[in-house]
């Protein structure tokens, strides 16, 4: 898989998958829009691929390690949101 270069506000570089960067980038395309889990699988993966299920929860948590805990809101119940308000 790809990896991408993620530089976040204290300027140190990240490595992120393929994936974690689809996972973000979606998430920051529609800033304060929950995204349900399966709405992010869609995003994440072709029909042909059934990951398990809690892999959404492993890649966010990789995620707010990096960008913040607080930039990527969990709405329960319903899902996820950037909160661009940080």
């Amino acid at each position: 898989e790809n990896r991408q270069s993620l530089k976040i506000q204290d300027g140190s570089e990240h490595s992120l998958t393929g994936t974690e960067f689809r996972l973000l980038r979606c998430l920051m395309s529609r800033p304060g829009q929950v995204f349900s889990k399966e709405q992010l699988m869609e995003q994440l993966y072709n029909l042909s691929e059934s990951p398990s299920d809690n892999i959404i929860e492993a890649y966010i948590r990789r995620l707010r390690k990096l960008v913040g805990a607080n930039t990527i809101a969990t709405r329960r119940g319903q899902g996820y949101l950037f909160n661009d308000a940080v």
